[in-house]
């Protein structure tokens, strides 16, 4: 079983199960996959720990707060997508960061909206305890937003186009300020067999090529119904979310970005973010984590690898 939640890049899995590609690339390779999509992206994750899939769709920082905290070791599989606009933070009100100081912000915390709020305040010179922070899950964010015009919320898409669909509605901060930062991931257990990955990789590239292929046409059409009737908005909502989110559409471009410096780079931050918040209560520094990159670099602690960037499908899909 695969474990999903409603963000938009991952409904991609309902259209590749429900158009039968999931179950071609299975029977390919000797396997059985299903898709379970969860109320809520923290319930996907809590499945998955639960022991109710073998693969996850969750992001870079996720990974390390949900799976590594509860003691699973996985293998990232593919860097299917990044949010380029996908995550915000939108006020009812204020139309900049100093506005809202000694304001309450409602969100998911220590999710990557979070994170992201985070960078944004250190690059404006605030300090996290600058603002207080409501802690909610994204199922709840939109009721929140609409109970007062003096909201602000932060959250990621489908939710994002609800809360700009209030009249007077600001971006104070978005994910294109922070490129490739937010990667949006499908990991599996350590040790899951080669069969399930290429199944995995396979159905997801081949419905890649139906969203962004020139020849799309019905099935183009009938996989955009699919995403927008399990993101519960419309297809038009669909399109919007697209033009932020960045495809890795092909094998090598997941390669190149998973083998990059710039990853590398990026998970230092995560991990001294999630140091700094105290987020990782049974280690007593980030560095006793252990994470491997595909050229056999490392962070942290050799003898504790709970996170392996791993290409070697991507590799043989490529082929």
């Amino acid at each position: 079983t695969l474990s999903a939640s409603n963000y938009v890049a991952w409904t991609l899995w309902r259209g590749a199960e429900v158009m039968g590609i999931l179950d071609k690339a299975s029977k390919k390779h000797g396997v059985r996959i299903k898709v379970r999509f969860y109320p809520n992206y923290d319930e996907s994750m809590k499945g998955f720990n639960r022991g109710e899939a073998v693969a996850l769709t969750v992001t870079n920082m996720d990974l390390i707060l949900s799976q590594v905290n509860d003691g699973r070791s996985t293998e990232v599989i593919l860097a299917g997508t990044a949010s380029h606009g996908n995550d915000a933070v939108v006020s009812r009100w204020a139309k900049d960061i100093k506005e809202l100081v000694g304001h309450k912000i409602a969100l998911f915390q220590n999710s990557v909206t979070d994170w992201m709020w985070s960078m944004f305040l250190t690059d404006k010179g605030y300090k996290y305890k600058d603002f207080e922070i409501g802690n909610t899950t994204e199922d709840k964010i939109v009721a929140i937003y609409n109970s007062s015009d003096r909201v602000t919320a932060g959250t990621w898409m489908p939710y994002v186009l609800d809360l700009l669909a209030v009249p007077g509605s600001h971006v104070i901060v978005d994910s294109s300020m922070y490129p490739e930062h937010i990667l949006d991931l499908l990991v599996v257990n350590y040790g899951t067999p080669d069969s399930v990955k290429n199944a995995l990789l396979e159905a997801w590239f081949e419905t890649v090529g139906i969203l962004y292929g020139e020849q799309g046409g019905a099935k183009k059409s009938k996989l955009k119904q699919l995403m927008a009737a399990e993101a519960q908005c419309t297809v038009p909502m669909i399109d919007k979310m697209l033009k932020t989110t960045k495809f890795y559409r092909t094998p090598a471009d997941a390669i190149e970005i998973m083998s990059s410096p710039r990853l590398r780079k990026i998970m230092v931050k995560i991990m001294t973010f999630i140091g700094s918040q105290g987020q990782l209560p049974d280690y007593e520094s980030p560095d006793e984590v252990g994470i491997t990159y595909p050229d056999g670099s490392r962070y942290g602690a050799s003898d504790n690898i709970m996170v392996r960037w791993d290409v070697s499908g991507l590799k043989r899909l490529k082929k």
